[in-house]
């Protein structure tokens, strides 16, 4: 792993803590911050000299520095008040998300049969480790049960980011499984 790509990998993980944060900013501070967020990667992450180290040098995964702080956005303003749908998903691209790659250089196999490009215990790990940070947020079997779910989209090969799908998917298992708790 580059230099660059664990810079991205902390920056990634470290925006995890917003899903602390949530309860005591509130929503619309959540929101407002989102939506600052979403400005500044799109229009100024690549070009300041302290956060140009952030993008790969060949670009690729500009669309997921895009799509992180839009979907934290879209969660809240989705679930406003409900917070352990935000948290699920935002801890499940943080540090889910944000981890298997991590966990993957040395878990190499075995892989997912559907998804060889990836592992089936770093992937298992990654939200292992998401689902116990957010189980410090709320309960744990809503914890558990979204991030298994979570990691399951993460496995999934397919044309959408995944900077989309899994905290999307986590999010919306959490308020599935609250609801019907």
């Amino acid at each position: 792993m580059t230099a660059r790509e664990a810079s991205r990998r902390v920056v990634h993980l470290a925006l995890g803590a917003g899903a602390w944060l949530l309860p005591v900013l509130g929503w619309e501070v959540v929101a407002g911050l989102s939506a600052f967020g979403c400005l500044f990667n799109l229009l100024l992450l690549h070009r300041l000299p302290f956060t140009r180290g952030l993008v790969r040098e060949d670009g690729a995964g500009r669309i997921g520095l895009i799509l992180y702080p839009v979907v934290v956005l879209t969660l809240v303003l989705v679930f406003r008040d409900q917070h352990a749908p935000i948290q699920a998903g935002w801890l499940a691209l943080a540090v889910g998300d944000g981890l298997a790659p991590v966990f993957g250089v040395f878990l190499t196999r075995p892989r997912w049969p559907w998804n060889p490009s990836k592992t089936v215990p770093a992937t298992v790990v990654a939200f292992a480790v998401a689902a116990a940070l957010l189980s410090t947020l709320t309960d744990a079997t809503v914890a558990f049960s979204a991030m298994g779910i979570g990691a399951l989209s993460e496995s999934l090969p397919g044309p959408v980011d995944d900077n989309l799908t899994v905290p999307v998917v986590a999010a919306v298992a959490a308020f599935l499984i609250g609801v019907a708790a």
